[in-house]
């Protein structure tokens, strides 16, 4: 009943965001920022033979803004991330000699809204919440098996520490370090005719990241 609703909540969810976006006062604010991550918890471990590794690092970069609703500082931030790793490399059975290697790879799109508390001039802290769609791949080399993908679909809280290092151009641009931790428990899976009832997609991601801050007149 989950997996069958949850589609629909998102795009509500995404909706109301855009709703409020518009309804919201502005700052004009726009912001970029570019970062490597590292999956301080990956529960997607494909055996527990020691030889089998995970995806452990990803990089990316998000665009950002910042505005208001009822004199309540928010930011939305929406970013991309790509990481990939070799987590198999063996000799085939079948054909001595050969190498196969098993790849995997993950392309992610989160979503998240902050709220932000300013804790001086320079240090703010930010707590929210993250929509995620994610695109895992396991892709296969020296055998003869098709790439599986695995689309999915998560929720969880995010939170970061903004660090204004510079301004520039009379105040309005900044540049910025951000130290982030995402968690995103993925709760819908598009199964494809796959029994997926005992697999766990879980990541908790940390992050610096660095970018720039512009706030137009």
């Amino acid at each position: 009943m989950l997996n069958s609703r949850l589609p629909s909540c998102i795009l509500l969810l995404l909706i109301l965001t855009v709703f409020f976006y518009e309804k919201a006062e502005a700052q004009k604010n726009l912001q970029v920022s570019f970062f490597p991550g590292y999956h301080a918890i990956n529960s997607d471990k494909l055996s527990s033979d020691p030889n089998v590794t995970q995806t452990d690092w990803i990089y990316g970069g998000s665009i950002g803004t910042r505005f208001q609703i009822n004199n309540i500082p928010l930011e939305y931030v929406i970013g991309f991330s790509h990481g990939r790793s070799t987590i198999l490399e063996q000799i085939n059975a079948k054909n001595i000699g050969t190498i196969y290697t098993v790849d995997l790879r993950y392309r992610t799109l989160p979503q998240e809204i902050f709220f932000v508390h300013s804790l001086s001039d320079r240090i703010q802290l930010l707590t929210g919440v993250n929509v995620t769609a994610q695109d895992r791949t396991l892709m296969y080399s020296g055998v003869d098996i098709k790439n599986d993908r695995l689309f999915s679909m998560g929720i969880g809280l995010s939170g970061k520490v903004h660090l204004v290092l510079a301004t520039f151009g009379p105040g309005n641009s900044k540049v910025y370090m951000n130290l982030s931790a995402r968690w995103t428990e993925f709760i819908y899976h598009n199964e494809k005719n796959r029994i997926l009832d005992d697999f766990t997609l879980r990541h908790v991601t940390l992050s610096p990241q660095i970018g720039v801050s512009y706030r137009f007149k």
